[in-house]
């Protein structure tokens, strides 16, 4: 959602943080809006998956201690967004973490047809 339409708080958030590079907080919304698509569909095709976790992670504390340390009061319940994020991060952790390493699709054998002629 941080390229189709964005969040006013989103925004407000990027805004008291500062974004880089001489962008606008909408700019800067678009580019980790691209990010966080590229990240999807590293997840999704089962690409390094060990590393994507583990850099997924790490951008999502980055993002949540940057908004919360740096955002001016924005976050009303700071407490509240960690636990929010929690599930999430849980979820890329099992992901990246727990499961055996994935073969892309087209590495992956059929499954067996049996004795069938």
């Amino acid at each position: 959602m941080k390229i189709l339409r964005q969040d006013p708080h989103e925004v407000s958030i990027v805004s008291a943080v500062g974004a880089p590079l001489g962008m606008t907080a909408p700019q800067f919304l678009t580019v980790i809006g691209a990010g966080e698509i590229m990240i999807a569909l590293a997840v999704l095709a089962g690409l390094f998956s060990r590393f994507v976790a583990g850099f997924q992670i790490g951008l999502l504390l980055a993002m949540n201690g940057t908004a919360i340390l740096f955002g001016r009061g924005t976050i009303a319940d700071p407490i509240g967004l960690l636990i929010h994020n929690l599930p999430l991060l849980v979820c890329i952790f099992l992901d990246g973490f727990c499961n055996p390493v994935r073969k892309p699709a087209a590495e992956v054998a059929p499954p067996s047809q049996g004795n069938l002629p």
